[in-house]
């Protein structure tokens, strides 16, 4: 039919969809298939309850991956009554974000007849890979490594959040997770906010987070990840593969200056990383000393991410990345759905993830479900969108005068324990 055709010759198009990792003398190495070693199946479900039905996508959804054989990606139709349900499974060895974003337009357009036989593109991730080992070893790539290294110097101990309990565990834990919404007031109030400080709601919302750590910890010199999609060069941009690349974004948090003023610090700092994103981030804290399996550090503990997928998508496709169960699109006769999923997994002690749609911020808090309780996941949550909320309506206020008129279900350390001069 037109899906298994408008798969075949995606799939043809682009290695990544095609790559597994065999062992070779001990260690993971790329290798593409001539073919596909999957299919779309389909699953016949007619006939089952809806529950049923939903239960039977999700357990193959969190199956693990075959790294030896493959596939690191699937597409598994499920025939159901009334509606069938497509499942795209995606390892990020072979995929971030952008790449879904092209992966989905590519198969719509072939679905829809929108789109005719194209050639493999010349330049495919392992070509993209080499450039990122290249740039390594070259001046540019030496002189990025200079300024991470002045950026990241002395980045002290690892903070204490108040939520954790015990010592950490495996390097990727069991997750809980908490959704949470901004209303529509505060998430225009924050666009607002954002083209009057000429940067991105992100940089917004970042500066809110770092305010919140700063309440929680006392700590002034603060981390916050954030993503990047490291396409530097218009040859990558169609590129299908795990190119993103992380950054550890440090600002010094005071508390006498308003939530404007940190706002814009973190949007230069923020505009800082993206000139600075072509050297892969583990390799780079290797390089530096830093790795964060060898050396405790808050670097890599807190990140914000946040799905931007408007600079290649024109048809609302990005809605459907929300994890939320109302996010659904229509295209043509077909109605698209999302299925929203819990995560299973936890790789730092706190990922909030952001993205506005429809007027709104959607997001989740994930924490490690074995050093946090479910009580006070929820608190992060509410903590979260009240400091938002709070700093968007008096960005001119004080941060400490902005903290202290909230009722953060984490109390803001005493001032004996939380030095606000700087540290």
């Amino acid at each position: 039919g037109r899906l298994e055709a408008a798969l075949a010759a995606t799939l043809a198009r682009h290695d990544a969809l095609r790559t597994v990792y065999p062992r070779e003398a001990g260690r993971r190495v790329p290798r593409v298939l001539d073919r596909h070693p999957g299919g779309l199946g389909p699953v016949d479900l007619r006939g089952r309850p809806a529950e049923e039905v939903e239960a039977v996508v999700r357990a193959r959804a969190v199956e693990p991956y075959d790294l030896e054989r493959g596939p690191l990606f699937e597409a598994i139709l499920h025939r159901a009554d009334g509606e069938d349900v497509l499942l795209l499974r995606l390892h990020h060895l072979v995929f971030d974000g952008w790449s879904l974003m092209l992966l989905l337009n590519e198969l719509f357009e072939r679905y829809f007849g929108l789109r005719g036989p194209e050639p493999r593109p010349a330049f495919q991730l392992r070509d993209a890979v080499r450039r990122q080992r290249d740039f390594m070893e070259s001046d540019p790539g030496r002189a990025e490594l200079a300024f991470w290294a002045a950026e990241l110097a002395d980045p002290g101990p690892p903070l204490e959040l108040p939520f954790l309990h015990g010592p950490a565990g495996e390097t990727v834990a069991h997750g809980r997770t908490v959704r949470f919404t901004i209303g529509e007031a505060g998430t225009r109030r924050l666009l607002d906010l954002a083209a009057a400080r000429r940067c991105s709601s992100y940089a917004v919302l970042h500066a809110a987070l770092k305010a919140l750590l700063r309440a929680w910890t006392g700590r002034g010199d603060l981390f916050v990840d954030s993503t990047f999609a490291a396409r530097v060069r218009p040859e990558l941009e169609p590129v299908v593969g795990w190119l993103n690349t992380t950054r550890a974004i440090r600002n010094r948090v005071a508390p006498e200056r308003g939530f404007a003023a940190l706002v814009d610090d973190v949007a230069e700092a923020l505009r800082g990383a993206l000139a600075h994103q072509a050297h892969p981030w583990p390799p780079l804290l290797r390089r530096l000393g830093l790795d964060p399996a060898l050396v405790p550090s808050p670097i890599g503990q807190v990140a914000l991410l946040a799905m931007r997928p408007d600079n290649i998508d024109d048809r609302g496709l990005g809605n459907l990345l929300v994890n939320r169960p109302d996010a659904r699109l229509q295209l043509g006769s077909i109605e698209v759905r999302s299925v929203p999923l819990e995560w299973d997994h936890c790789e730092r002690d706190l990922l909030v993830f952001v993205q506005e749609v429809g007027g709104r911020v959607w997001g989740e808090v994930n924490v490690d479900a074995a050093r946090c309780s479910a009580a006070d996941a929820e608190r992060i949550a509410l903590d979260y969108v009240a400091l938002v909320e709070a700093a968007v309506a008096a960005p001119e206020t004080p941060l400490e005068r902005l903290i202290e008129g909230l009722d953060l279900g984490f109390a803001p350390r005493p001032p004996a324990a939380r030095p606000w001069a700087a540290e």
